[in-house]
């Protein structure tokens, strides 16, 4: 696909490429990284983007900030919390510490009635399943800001996205401050993104 770029909206054809790269037509086995200068418009691109697919028709989406995130569990906590808003507020939350609590002393069953626990059974609850959300891979898009803000090293976190791509066959979308990751001696190219600068 050639995109052109115009002098009306210098990020038309940043958008015209997203289009056609989330399109489920497309199959497409690498990343896309919007990237430019903190308050270059990434961020407010790529949520008028969302905005437009999600009123054109039924699409899924996660985005997650990845400002201050410190581990991939993390990553996987934010999905999650978009995932099922209702287990994650903050009475939810309240009710689920106080069921942990009641499950976590294990009940302890005497079979044979001679004094001694004959069975133990700790119940678990279970971990909630990111992937679980997608029934068609293709139709999913998963997109990570602030790749430069990200406590994570940058070899982690990427990795971790990629597995996304190259793995579950996910589109997924960076948004990145390059400049920021040069200067902490990384090079971003060698993880192979297809890349556009915003502004």
């Amino acid at each position: 696909m050639t995109v052109e770029r115009t002098t009306a909206d210098p990020n038309k054809h940043v958008v015209d490429f997203l289009r056609y790269y989330c399109d489920p037509m497309n199959a497409l086995d690498y990343a896309v990284m919007l990237r430019g200068p903190w308050g270059s418009g990434k961020t407010f691109l790529i949520n008028t983007f969302l905005a437009d697919r999600l009123k054109a028709g039924p699409t899924k989406h996660l985005y997650v900030s990845l400002y201050g995130l410190s581990s991939v569990r993390q990553i996987d906590e934010a999905f999650s919390r978009q995932l099922h808003p209702i287990l994650s507020s903050k009475g939810m939350k309240i009710v689920t510490a106080l069921a942990k609590g009641a499950l976590k002393g294990a009940f302890k069953i005497d079979l044979t009635s001679d004094g001694k626990d004959s069975v133990t059974i700790e119940p678990q609850l279970p971990d909630l399943n990111v992937l679980e959300y997608f029934k068609t891979p293709k139709e999913c898009l998963l997109v990570f800001d602030d790749l430069e803000r990200c406590s994570v090293p940058l070899p982690e976190v990427l990795g971790y996205i990629n597995a996304f791509v190259e793995h579950e066959g996910f589109k997924v979308i960076i948004l990145a401050n390059e400049a920021e990751i040069i200067r902490r001696n990384i090079e971003i190219d060698r993880y192979n993104p297809l890349w556009f600068d915003i502004g």
